[in-house]
């Protein structure tokens, strides 16, 4: 059964603009540090909420993602991507952001997916993953009652903010991390997306708060008597993956 899952921010910013004040200086690569973690439990059919609030900084501004990133047509902040190859030179291998046989000619011509029956094909270069898991591989229903397991790729530049959990059961065992693939059949299960906090699009400094909301049906229920610990990261649109928040040993 599908989870309910979405992203709620609240962003405060602190912004240092004008010709007569001096901005800050700060590194391109994002600065964060610590605000708090709670959890609120949800009463049935309400979901549970994971609120973390952490400060950051940004040399450049380029936090988040606006419309105009997620609709470029290189497809550059979306995710997944999907193989294809052309039939006429296996050589011309790449991916494309639409994974519906429908829309595959506005990418070009002679091109096909790359499905799970032909993953021992030789790409040249590319070594194609044998087992079919939840990370390489999507089912993916197209029109005319076609199914198919296609080849993907998860383009993690599509997310803006990334929780790693671990758990334990005793706090004297290792922490031992969660893998949302293996668990739950889903990947990016604790990533998420918040929105531009440039000025505009501005390219100068900027710092704030950011109040992220993880709501997830039954996340109490699935930690339940455990230990957990939370590394988080953001990363802008340039690449750039700040430091790591750590929290550990949080019970809920």
């Amino acid at each position: 059964m599908q989870r309910i899952r979405n992203f709620l921010v609240i962003v405060i910013f602190a912004w240092l603009v004008g010709a007569c004040i001096k901005q800050p200086e700060y590194s391109v690569i994002p600065q964060i540090s610590w605000g708090s973690l709670n959890f609120v439990a949800g009463t049935f059919p309400n979901p549970d909420t994971l609120i973390i609030k952490f400060n950051f900084k940004d040399g450049d501004g380029d936090l988040g993602l606006a419309s105009v990133d997620t609709e470029r047509p290189d497809g550059k902040y979306v995710n997944p991507w999907y193989g294809v190859y052309d039939t006429t030179n296996i050589n011309n291998f790449g991916y494309v952001t639409d994974g519906d046989y429908t829309h595959l000619s506005q990418y070009g011509n002679n091109l096909k997916y790359i499905d799970y029956k032909i993953r021992k094909t030789n790409f040249p270069g590319f070594s194609m993953p044998d087992t079919l898991n939840c990370v390489n591989w999507e089912i993916s229903k197209n029109v005319g009652n076609k199914t198919d397991t296609l080849f993907i790729y998860q383009n993690l530049a599509a997310y803006t903010i990334n929780v790693d959990i671990y758990t334990r059961r005793l706090l004297t065992d290792p922490y031992v991390y969660y893998d949302p693939a293996k668990n739950d059949c889903l990947p990016n299960e604790f990533r998420g997306t918040f929105p531009d906090l440039s000025n505009n699009r501005q390219v100068s400094p900027i710092d704030g708060t950011l109040t992220y909301k993880f709501v997830y049906l039954a996340f109490g229920l699935k930690f339940r008597l455990q230990y957990l610990k939370f590394d988080i990261t953001v990363m802008d649109r340039a690449g750039h993956v700040s430091n790591t928040l750590e929290k550990s040993d949080v019970v809920i």
